[in-house]
């Protein structure tokens, strides 16, 4: 196997294009904030992979499509981590306000007086 070489933000879109992806003329600049492996990454599903030549064909797909599923992606993980975050305050939260019924504005600092030690 060869060892591959740096190339630049136009040679990766010309790569990219090389390989069958509908290349537009500011995709090189989008590969500058993005990177041409995560590009890749999300094309691979759309991908043919030819076994025998070890290559990659895009076959016609549009970079712009790539780019879609790239920020789908995002924007499931941003969503599922406010979701995530919602939950965790929310328990805190009502752990907190037991907590303080229970034992005092100062309760949960002592440990020993609300956790099971049997079980510990």
């Amino acid at each position: 196997m060869k060892e591959p070489k740096e190339l630049s933000w136009l040679e990766q879109a010309s790569l990219l294009e090389k390989r069958g992806m509908i290349i537009d003329r500011d995709d090189a600049q989008t590969l500058q904030s993005i990177s041409y492996y995560r590009i890749k990454q999300f094309a691979e599903p759309l991908a043919n992979f030819n076994k025998e030549k070890q290559e990659v064909n895009y076959d016609g797909v549009s970079f712009s499509e790539v780019l879609k599923r790239y920020y789908q992606d995002k924007n499931l993980r941003l969503n599922l981590l406010h979701a995530i975050e919602q939950i965790e305050v929310a328990i805190k939260t009502r752990l907190a306000y037991i907590l303080g019924q229970n034992y005092g504005p100062y309760g949960y600092l002592d440990f020993y007086q609300w956790a099971n030690r049997e079980k510990i």
